[in-house]
């Protein structure tokens, strides 16, 4: 894009500079000159209004392109690349797969939570926790939707929290007899208390979304890096030093090694 605005600009001053030669460079400065010669290798110039009879000299590798105080515009090799780059077709990247490699079975999801961007969240029929619910179930009951993500841990800090600041609100609070009862008036550091709580509960609620969707994406790579869940099978090699062997006659009952295969199945 930078080079874009650099090429573009220097077709600008094109039309703004007549009375001299204009030399510009890849970094997108002009020079303004009275071009002596050039060759294949370098460019030999005089600086505009200069009196001097001094020559000046830049390398072509330099110069992305010379307009002459005739008209001429003059691209030079490294410049036509640039050009050509503008306007070449752009090259398709590849994706790289959803899955994560480093997502194994049975990680905790502090181990995995940092890996995963929650609003990047593509629901799948296959997802085992429903976002939706658990923000729900916090709202109704404060921790509860951190409770059905498998984070029970998570579901009693919020319950804490949240019950922590309104028993202080209540205890702070001031009681105010009237003839049908009381009335319960938060003022001061009851009222800061109790609005502490509400905030505790709209973060549970939040965090109980959050918490569904990355265990999902969570789950989704596993299943994409070839995962069944968290079931593993493992064939292992089996070798008895001794069994009863079911011979006939006198070797019926003999114990005898024996080897096989042991097949193991983890949920």
């Amino acid at each position: 894009m930078r080079k874009l605005f650099i090429v573009a600009f220097a077709f600008l001053a094109a039309f703004t500079s007549k009375a001299q030669d204009v030399i510009t460079r890849f970094d997108g400065t002009d020079i303004l000159a009275i071009i002596q010669s050039t060759d294949n290798d370098r460019i030999l110039f005089k600086y505009w209004k200069d009196t001097a009879d001094h020559l000046y000299e830049i390398d072509n590798s330099d110069v992305l392109m010379v307009r002459y105080n005739d008209g001429r515009c003059v691209v030079y090799p490294e410049g036509q690349k640039v050009l050509e780059g503008i306007n070449a077709p752009a090259v398709p990247v590849e994706e790289e797969p959803a899955w994560s490699s480093f997502a194994r079975p049975g990680m905790s999801y502090d181990e995995y939570k940092n890996w995963y961007d929650h609003r990047a969240y593509i629901p799948s029929r296959h997802d085992p926790y429903n976002p939706s619910t658990a923000g729900w179930c916090s709202f109704f009951f404060t921790g509860l939707g951190q409770g059905i993500d498998g984070e029970w841990g998570r579901a009693a800090g919020y319950f804490g929290l949240y019950w922590g600041f309104r028993l202080l609100a209540w205890s702070t609070a001031d009681e105010l007899d009237f003839d049908n009862g009381y009335h319960v008036s938060y003022s001061g550091i009851s009222a800061l208390l109790r609005l502490s709580a509400t905030v505790v509960k709209v973060c549970s609620i939040v965090d109980a979304v959050r918490v569904a969707k990355v265990k999902n994406m969570y789950h989704q790579d596993l299943r994409h890096s070839g995962y069944a869940g968290n079931v593993q099978f493992d064939v292992q090699p089996f070798f008895a030093n001794a069994a009863p062997s079911y011979g006939i006659g006198s070797s019926a009952g003999d114990l005898r090694p024996v080897t096989g295969l042991s097949f193991r199945l983890s949920f």
